[in-house]
């Protein structure tokens, strides 16, 4: 009968462990985040040679770190469609939520065109202000950004200024 001896040595720890089985299958519980490398002794019953395979090294990685974009931002003042008393300013105002609760800034596209492409700049808070005038549309959007580079860009939102 043939017999196996798989070795597996931590090499961060320098610790080694055998394992012997009767087949081609070993169950070995790893660490995570840790490098190993391993090799097989096979063993034949009633032989003193033994033959080693080749010495292998992996890594066993860690658990993943998982980073979620942004939820799109929702309007919250001026409703999407709303028509509003004529001004020269607006502030803007938004609502923004993110699964790991790590957003950065906002940035806020504004313009008259359909697909705004100007940014009034980056806020840190979910409102900016902008300057509008009577008789217009103006179409707005967020893109909001969290501290792992991950952006989700809102809806494009439109009102317009009474005359």
């Amino acid at each position: 009968m043939d017999a196996y001896e798989v070795n597996i040595k931590n090499l961060a720890a320098g610790t080694s462990s055998k394992t012997e089985v009767s087949n081609n299958e070993a169950d070995i519980s790893l660490q995570r985040g840790v490098p190993y490398e391993w090799f097989v002794a096979s063993k034949t019953e009633g032989s003193e040679e033994i033959a080693h395979s080749e010495t292998w090294r992996f890594y066993c990685q860690g658990a993943g770190t998982q980073s979620y974009a942004p939820f799109p931002a929702e309007a919250v003042n001026p409703l999407r469609g709303a028509s509003i008393a004529s001004a020269t300013t607006l502030d803007l105002q938004w609502k923004a939520s993110d699964v790991d609760n790590d957003i950065a800034e906002y940035e806020v596209l504004f313009g008259t065109e359909t697909n705004p492409t100007v940014s009034l700049g980056t806020a840190t808070e979910a409102t900016i202000n902008a300057s509008i005038a009577s008789g217009q549309t103006y179409y707005w959007r967020v893109v909001t950004k969290d501290n792992k580079g991950n952006t989700s860009k809102s809806e494009t939102f439109d009102f317009n200024v009474q005359q």
